[in-house]
């Protein structure tokens, strides 16, 4: 059993920025671009092997943060380190019942009484290497998402620590009085400023009571506004109830109609309607009303305010805001500042994804709020009303082209499944996820939350969090969101070189060439689309590289800063790899054999570049190797060899180098 820490601790840990640590995901979503996301277990693994169908591989050490399934019904099998055997084989029924001792409740939920996803954040720490394995057969559909923390030899060992903890969900006694309190009615326009400090300090709580009538509007029209540091510009600006996770809820709608029919004859079913009080680690709504938000806000000066957006008054409204010392900083643990960003799309644009975040700098993401909308009560598509949430939660880490899946469905997103299909369609609430809001008004509501307390999402140049809507991003709808990340301006990874292969230029020489070929193709995801054609599909701008495989040896040099504190090495691959070293899938799909390459930088040995065997893709790819600081520091360039070792030839078209600094 992994040690318990209270919820303080645990959301404090998140101002603090990342150290060399990276979220990796594994998932079933269909590589072709299409919608078959696990429903004919086509996608449903990253390859087979003797024992079973692997989800997660990797030859790293690391933390597992979250096993997310739906239809896997055999046992879960964890091999750690170079072990032939499993070292942990539990029945996947046992460990999302909460019934062995080691994945207890609150951390685990079962698919029937879960709303339709099982789900597992108890943390599942290994060193060198680990692979997750189930023996499943194709009888029935299979999603699935695993999501890990990697670590490097540079990873400090507290950053390793805060992953490795159960977070509690108890509430805590405020152990002092507010710094401030009040209350009052807000003008149409109006402000109202609710804390302001000079000093340094730690907001660690806000909590803001409502008045009765008009609270759906107040929800919607009064934001929360806080200023750190004397910017200009608010780091958070955000509607309550999006803010709070609570939506904006109009009883009177809930009463009219607290069902509705979706379907016609005997496809017709009723879809209940509700709401539920949030009951999130981050933000709740107490039994009175009272919306809490726990988030930990560290500033050298702060100014929050309430902000009435519409030309009626609002109020009365109550407050409190909590304020501790800002405690000293410890060595190497950099604080972020906390952001919440409002975005607004009335009617999405087709074949483009919804934008949740887009920052650069360094930080992690740790969840958001969205409010969507089906857009009118009738798409030509009665018995699927709310399809656009078949689209893909996708992250796009430090300028990547290829994303992290964090999803097969914008509902699979907030941990749970088949929506329009009670009783999974009915409103709940998690300590990491919940659906607090569902109202049938002129149009189709939901509000959804999802926070990541222990499986943030650490970026180091940028991050853009986006949302496919419809199964290829074409299904019409009203989105509305607030993503909460910790985060600083200053990049901490620096792009220093882009090494195309063959480039003269870095001195770059290979052997045992097996292809060399120019290609021109896409990246996953729908960035590149220009218009849509005719017939359904789409017209996209590829992108022309010169493309490598080699089953020898392939080296070049590159520039770094002198006050380089290690390196991240990018490539440009073929997703396809050889196409003669497939293997052919019962469903038509393709798995093509393990690449690897011993690293080694200036004559030293840094390790194995490793990606596992996975299903084909038509188009480009892209993955990463971490280079140690020993291997780099002090020095203003390097000369990086790669021996090929796995199953099938290395490939590449390009590589990039990006220098840890400051």
């Amino acid at each position: 059993m992994v040690p318990l820490q209270s919820r303080s601790d645990a959301l404090r840990h998140l101002a603090v920025l990342p150290c060399r640590t990276k979220l990796v995901i594994t998932d079933s979503h269909d590589v072709t671009g299409g919608n078959n996301d696990g429903f004919t277990s086509a996608y449903s693994y990253q390859y087979r092997t003797p024992e079973g169908w692997v989800l997660f591989g990797t030859h790293q050490s690391g933390t597992v943060q979250l096993i997310r399934t739906i239809g896997f019904r055999t046992a879960l099998k964890v091999f750690r380190g170079d072990s032939g055997e499993p070292d942990l084989v539990i029945p996947f029924a046992e460990i999302y019942s909460g019934t062995h001792p080691d994945f207890p409740l609150p951390y685990v939920g079962e698919e029937e009484s879960a709303h339709g996803s099982s789900w597992c954040f108890v943390p599942i720490p290994f060193e060198n290497g680990c692979r997750i394995v189930a023996p499943e057969k194709e009888e029935s559909y299979h999603f699935f998402n695993v999501w890990a923390h990697i670590y490097t030899e540079d990873t400090p060992e507290w950053e390793k620590a805060a992953d490795r903890v159960l977070w509690s969900s108890e509430e805590e006694t405020a152990a002092a009085s507010p710094a401030c309190s009040g209350a009052g009615s807000l003008d149409a326009h109006g402000r109202q400023v609710l804390f302001e400090q000079s000093t340094p300090g730690l907001v660690t709580s806000i909590r803001v009571r409502l008045p009765e009538g008009r609270r759906s509007e107040v929800l919607r029209d009064v934001h929360l506004r806080a200023f750190w540091d004397g910017r200009e510009a608010p780091d958070v600006d955000a509607p309550l109830g999006l803010f709070f996770g609570v939506g904006y809820p109009d009883d009177e709608a809930l009463r009219r109609a607290p069902s509705y029919p979706l379907g016609e004859g005997e496809k017709s079913v009723e879809i209940p309607t509700g709401r539920v009080a949030p009951c999130a680690l981050p933000v709740s709504e107490e039994p009175d009303g009272t919306l809490v938000c726990r988030f930990p806000m560290p500033f050298d000066s702060a100014r929050v305010e309430l902000v009435n957006t519409s030309a009626q008054s609002a109020g009365p409204i109550a407050w409190q805001v909590f304020v501790e010392p800002l405690p000293e900083a410890e060595p190497g643990r950099e604080r972020g500042r906390f952001r919440a960003i409002y975005r607004r799309e009335n009617s999405t644009l087709p074949h483009r994804d919804y934008t949740v975040a887009e920052v650069r700098g360094h930080g992690r993401y740790v969840g958001c709020v969205m409010r969507m909308s089906s857009r009118g009560l009738d798409h030509g598509l009665r018995t699927v009303q709310r399809l656009f949430l078949e689209g893909d939660a996708r992250f796009y880490v430090d300028d990547a082209k290829s994303f992290l899946c964090g999803s097969t469905g914008t509902e699979e997103y907030f941990n749970w499944g088949w929506y329009d299909m009670p009783p999974k369609d009915e409103v709940f609430a998690y300590p990491t996820h919940g659906y607090t809001e569902h109202t049938r008004d002129s149009e189709d509501h939901s509000t959804m939350y999802r926070f990541h307390v222990t499986d943030s999402v650490p970026y180091y140049r940028s991050l853009r969090f986006d949302i496919e809507h419809g199964p290829e991003g074409e299904i019409v709808a009203d989105y509305e969101s607030v993503a909460f990340l910790y985060h600083s301006d200053e990049c901490a990874l620096a792009l220093c070189d882009t090494v195309p292969v063959g480039s003269t230029t870095h001195d770059y020489r290979s052997d045992g060439v097996v292809t060399w070929e120019t290609l021109t193709r896409v990246y996953e995801g729908n960035d590149q689309v220009l218009a849509r054609k005719a017939d359904g599909w789409l017209d996209v701008a590829g992108v022309s590289d010169t493309v490598e495989a080699v089953s020898g040896t392939a080296g070049f040099a590159v520039a770094v800063p002198q006050e380089n504190t290690g390196l991240r090495i990018r490539r440009r691959y073929d997703g396809a790899w050889r196409e003669e070293s497939a293997t052919k899938e019962p469903h038509g799909s393709s798995v093509v054999g393990e690449q690897a390459a011993r690293v080694t930088v200036d004559g030293e040995d840094a390790g194995v570049w490793h990606l596992p065997p996975r299903h084909a893709r038509e188009c480009w790819m892209e993955d990463e190797f971490e280079v140690p600081a020993r291997l780099t520091r002090g020095k203003t360039r390097v000369r990086v060899a790669l021996e090929s070792v796995g199953e099938v030839a290395w490939n590449a078209a390009r590589y990039w180098a990006f220098a840890y600094v400051g």
